[in-house]
């Protein structure tokens, strides 16, 4: 197997998706026309969809050994992940949500992460280190104490191994361990974090002089994922706003947009693409996503995911056609090659 350049490590979730017209009160009911199992999993997310932009994938996660584990391995498979690092935890669930969106694309989550927070093989993680030149964090790993004791000291190997470091947050960890990822800021190469954990990080002061702390703490650079009014990048220096995507396409369901943004900023910087066109691609690849009728499920069963880039903007963004195959055709054709 070819040698993985990447290191993810974060939860790995079966997601039970239900599209849901309407939204029944406490007690109600509601039947539906759609719903199904997904990959789900910020990490998880974020690793199915570097490795269908071509990129080599190391995932770091957990599963149990009930039914949706064998599920989970399946997807894992199916992605064409390393599995390698992926623990089988014995008489555990795997992690499992219930996601329900209604026709904004908007979603009602109810999961618990299960067998996600077990700690890691902190010696094993470091055996892989001389293959890998990046190490992205999903913050929900930062939230249990013994696991948090081992991402602690997997930062700080890495760290000293020169290998960049980026992290997206998550929402419950901003809520409920704010202070474990200010320490390990200083240590990342890029932040990921969205609206709502960027308000629980800094506050209500505006988000120039939020970013401004941050930055002073010691995280070189800010990605500021913002939904519908797009994505920005905040440096010591530099500041690039990147729109956001819209076509006539319906919105299905928001859930794992903001990690497969992650992916496509990623891959982008990782390959020397210029900033504003790593957020192009974070924002494409999410727009991809949420206009997608059954979400991670089908990234997870794509080849790779180019052709379908290429589609989407000739069918929809025609203008931007050229500039597309002038900014990305030579990362596909190396993908695939």
């Amino acid at each position: 197997m070819t040698e993985p350049q990447i290191m993810v490590i974060g939860d790995i979730n079966i997601d039970a998706v239900i599209n849901a017209s309407v939204y029944p009160p406490e007690g109600g009911e509601a039947v539906v026309e759609q719903a199904d199992f997904r990959p789900g999993g910020s990490g998880f997310n974020t690793s199915i969809t570097l490795k269908k932009l071509g990129e080599q994938v190391l995932h770091v996660g957990k599963i149990g050994t009930d039914p949706f584990g064998q599920l989970a391995m399946g997807y894992l498979e199916k992605a064409g992940l390393d599995t390698e690092l992926v623990e089988i935890d014995s008489g555990l669930q795997t992690g499992f949500f219930l996601i329900v969106a209604t026709p904004t694309g908007q979603r009602t989550m109810f999961g618990q992460r299960a067998a996600n927070a077990s700690a890691f093989d902190l010696k094993r993680i470091q055996s892989f280190f001389p293959s890998i030149n990046w190490l992205h964090i999903s913050g929900y790993t930062l939230m249990n104490t013994g696991q948090w004791v081992v991402i602690r000291q997997v930062v700080d190997a890495a760290h000293a191994k020169g290998i960049k470091i980026s992290l997206d947050p998550g929402v419950c960890t901003v809520n409920t361990v704010k202070s474990r990822i200010m320490e390990i800021l200083p240590y990342m190469e890029l932040f990921f974090p969205s609206q709502n954990e960027l308000q629980g990080l800094v506050g209500s002061q505006s988000v120039e002089n939020g970013i401004k702390q941050l930055l002073h703490l010691g995280v070189k650079a800010v990605v500021y994922k913002m939904g519908q009014q797009g994505s920005q990048y905040f440096d010591a220096s530099k500041h690039f706003h990147q729109p956001a995507i819209h076509s006539d396409l319906p919105i299905q369901d928001t859930t794992g947009a903001g990690d497969c943004f992650d992916a496509g900023f990623l891959f982008g910087s990782m390959h020397g693409l210029g900033i504003s066109d790593c957020l192009m691609l974070g924002n494409l690849i999410a727009y991809s996503l949420i206009t997608s009728p059954h979400g991670m499920l089908d990234i997870c069963q794509k080849s790779d995911i180019w052709e379908d880039i290429d589609q989407f903007y000739r069918t929809h963004l025609g203008d931007e056609t050229h500039r597309f195959k002038d900014l990305f055709r030579p990362m596909f054709n190396s993908a695939c090659n």
